[in-house]
Order: C-alpha cells, then structure tokens, then sequence
C-alpha cells in the first residue's frame, strides 16, 4: 500500500515519516507533497490508499483537497492533521469523508491507532473480514 504526507511544513512531514510505523502496517511506498496541487498530482500518478493532509497550506490547502476527492469518489482515506482544534473544520472534515483528524504536535500514540484503525479498514474492504 502507499501513503501520502501532504503538509507545508518539511518538519511535519519529517516527524509523520519517522513516527509512523509504516512497514508493519502494509504501506511500503511513502511519499510526500508540500501543498493540495503537488498532492493532486501524486494522487493522479500513484493513487495512494492512505492520504495525510495539513488543512492550511498555500496554493490548494487540504479542506479544497479532501473537496476534490471527496467529489471523485476517491477509494482512498484521508487523515487531516492540522494546528487548529476548530469544529467548523472537523465538521466540513467529517461531510467530505475524513477518516480521521489529528492535531499538532502530532501524538505519536493518536497516529498509530489512527494507521491501525486505516489498516483494518482496508483489510475488511478487501476481505470482507479483519486482518491479523
């Protein structure tokens, strides 16, 4: 499986790469965008099953991205990460099918269950049951 880490911040995608614990969790290609239009074309290019995206960033921020799958029908599941405990962005989150929701600093406990819950998402999907 592949993920992308969309966030303006190379220190954000820094941190996300090195606590995620990719490889136990299927996601063997990891890559990386650093805003919603350099993020559309890996989407396009490598259909990422599992897509973090920071909600604040220029050019195309994550809420106009997760529009933008969400409006495509994307597969895929999106985890937004973001600086910013606001309800009007968990709710426009939840209406365009965000799996998850994390805040900065990102708790590295928060991101594995968060990969966790993704990874038994995906396996009943693909399997109509859970994966050990």
């Amino acid at each position: 499986m592949k993920a992308l880490i969309v966030d303006d911040e190379f220190n954000v995608r820094d941190v996300l790469r090195h606590l995620g614990q990719w490889e136990q969790y299927g996601i063997t290609k990891l890559l990386e965008a650093s805003n919603g239009k350099e993020a559309k074309k890996w989407i396009e290019k490598e259909q990422p099953e599992l897509i973090f995206t920071d909600i604040k960033m220029p050019g195309m921020t994550g809420m106009e991205l997760i529009e933008w799958l969400d409006s495509i029908s994307y597969p895929g599941k999106v985890i937004l990460i973001t600086g910013f405990d606001d309800y009007s962005f968990m709710r426009k989150a939840i209406k365009h099918g965000s799996f998850d929701y994390l805040l900065k600093p990102i708790d590295e406990s928060e991101l594995v269950k968060a990969v966790e819950r993704f990874k038994v998402n995906a396996c009943m999907r693909r399997r109509g049951r859970s994966c050990s």
